[in-house]
């Protein structure tokens, strides 16, 4: 069929990039549903597949406020063309991907099920949640003041630093 990438596919890229423990996903371009009751699929085919590829691509690197890199391979089944589009979770200090244009929260995604979900101010606190959990030196420490720094240490860092690299800020 003739297929242009639509703003629902890069919904579904944002949703399997975001979700936690998903993993990612698998999304297949040129196959249709046959039947509701048994759902079978067929290929339909995309006509012009590097193009669609490209569009793929570009829009990964452009749309999101980072850049997500699409594993794409053509497979032909039935002599027609499909896309099958293997994207990969994005590491929690990536999260939440969204829509630049739309900003947070409309532009971010989650998958739930077999759909893609509009993130809500708890889904984003849940995202930052996990960003902060992912490493003990990410974030500030709970009930931190500044009388816990050491002085002495931090100008032995800052003089080693420098020993280094003494352009470095």
């Amino acid at each position: 069929g003739d297929l242009k990438v639509g703003h629902s596919v890069f919904e579904t890229i944002c949703a399997m990039s975001n979700e936690p423990d998903l993993e990612g996903g698998t999304i297949l371009l040129g196959v249709e549903k046959e039947n509701l009751l048994f759902p079978l699929y067929t290929a339909s085919g995309v006509d012009d597949p590097d193009k669609i590829s490209s569009e793929l691509v570009t829009g990964c690197a452009s749309i999101f406020n980072s850049t997500v890199r699409p594993n794409i391979q053509v497979q032909i089944v039935d002599g027609r063309a499909i896309l099958k589009v293997d994207i990969h979770e994005l590491p929690s200090h990536l999260k939440p991907l969204y829509f630049t244009k739309m900003g947070l929260p409309k532009g971010a995604f989650r998958r739930i099920g077999a759909s893609d979900v509009k993130c809500t101010d708890e889904d984003l606190l849940t995202l930052y949640k996990r960003k902060q959990s992912s490493s003990f030196d990410s974030h500030i420490v709970q009930d931190a003041t500044l009388a816990a720094i050491d002085p002495l240490s931090v100008g032995a860092y800052r003089k080693a630093r420098h020993d280094l690299n003494p352009t470095a800020v």
